[in-house]
């Protein structure tokens, strides 16, 4: 996985966000008097839809930390009389607003802040700022940790990639000063492929070309809100809680922008939908039909063309529920008469199963 690696340095340093696998060399600034300052090293990205290091930078950091002195996260007792924050504020109503990192040239933010004295404890919690987030919240006990209200789009264009990361227990000797952050992933990502059926390259077929994918949500069913509780242990995943009450309508929306030729071995799968057209979800239960496609393909022998074009067809459930951190790929399997589903494949963020489909 390629990774974006953020530095925040002489404090708060060396966000890292999980993504591919690649990582080049590291870059440290260290600041005096114990200021925390940033600075960024980002990796290149494989994917228009995934957060790069333009997204990062135009969108800017969203970051949260309390101060609890020696006490661990674990034992903190996140009370109401509690919820100072370190970074950011609260209001009497546990709503949350975040310190706003941007980047122009380099990571700044206003007020400068320091690290504690006498080592004390810092547990940091950060997202980046894609307008999906509508509000974050505090929770109470010990060890809480904050929540996001997430609302996803119906757009596919405005489903934006949406990291979080989550570190604990920081402290001005901890890495000789230096805060490593992972960002990760937190909602799943669907996408689509196809192949043909079978071997035809001697068949007399010369071509077989997709020329528009569309995908419809059936209607009030997907979930569009879902809240994200960020992990209270460094290296762990976050959880989901869905909503109910806000779901994803559409007409339908067309994820190819240009016709898709298909090899004619049986065996090469071809992305369908383009780069930045994935579908990005809310982790929850995905069942057959809860989102339908209309699909049309041109089949060629020589000269002669047929052009095939079906509508409504249900897809098949996803594996329930969704993962957060997952990428799920429809295999359609093309034909001279019908398409079916072949095997789905759960890549690209983090591996998973696979499930056999078909219509």
């Amino acid at each position: 996985m390629k990774k974006v690696v953020l530095f925040i340095s002489a404090a708060l340093a060396a966000f890292v966000m999980a993504s591919c696998s690649q990582e080049d060399a590291i870059e440290t600034e260290v600041s005096k008097n114990k200021v925390i300052s940033f600075s960024a090293y980002i990796n290149r990205q494989s994917r228009a839809s995934d957060a790069t290091a333009t997204t990062l930078q135009s969108a800017n950091l969203k970051v949260i930390a309390y101060e609890t002195d020696a006490t661990p996260w674990a034992s903190y007792n996140v009370t109401d009389a509690q919820q100072t924050l370190f970074m950011g504020s609260i209001d009497a109503s546990k709503v949350i607003s975040t310190m706003n990192v941007s980047y122009s040239g380099g990571w700044t933010y206003s007020p400068l802040k320091f690290w504690p004295g006498n080592d004390g404890k810092v547990s940091f919690f950060s997202y980046n700022g894609t307008g999906l987030v509508t509000k974050m919240g505090a929770n109470a006990g010990a060890g809480a940790a904050p929540n996001i209200r997430v609302l996803v789009p119906d757009a596919v264009a405005d489903q934006k990639d949406l990291v979080a990361a989550t570190l604990i227990d920081q402290s001005e000797s901890t890495n000789g000063g230096q805060v490593n952050f992972t960002y990760k992933h937190i909602l799943s990502k669907i996408g689509f492929k196809a192949k043909t059926s079978s071997d035809v390259s001697s068949s007399g077929i010369t071509s077989v070309v997709v020329k528009s994918l569309k995908i419809k949500y059936k209607a009030s069913t997907l979930a569009a809100v879902g809240y994200y509780t960020f992990p209270s242990a460094n290296g762990d995943d976050g959880s989901w809680y869905v909503a109910t009450g806000t779901y994803h309508t559409t007409a339908g929306e067309t994820l190819n922008t240009s016709n898709v030729s298909l090899a004619l071995d049986g065996t090469t799968l071809t992305q369908l939908n383009d780069d930045d057209k994935f579908l990005m979800l809310v982790p929850q239960n995905v069942v057959k039909g809860d989102l339908l496609m209309d699909i049309t393909y041109t089949i060629a022998f020589g000269a002669d063309t047929h052009d095939i074009s079906l509508t409504g067809v249900e897809l098949e459930a996803i594996a329930s529920p969704m993962l957060q951190n997952t990428q799920y790929m429809y295999n359609l399997i093309i034909s001279a008469n019908a398409v079916a589903f072949g095997t789905m494949s759960v890549s690209a963020w983090q591996d998973g199963s696979g499930i056999d489909q078909g219509v």
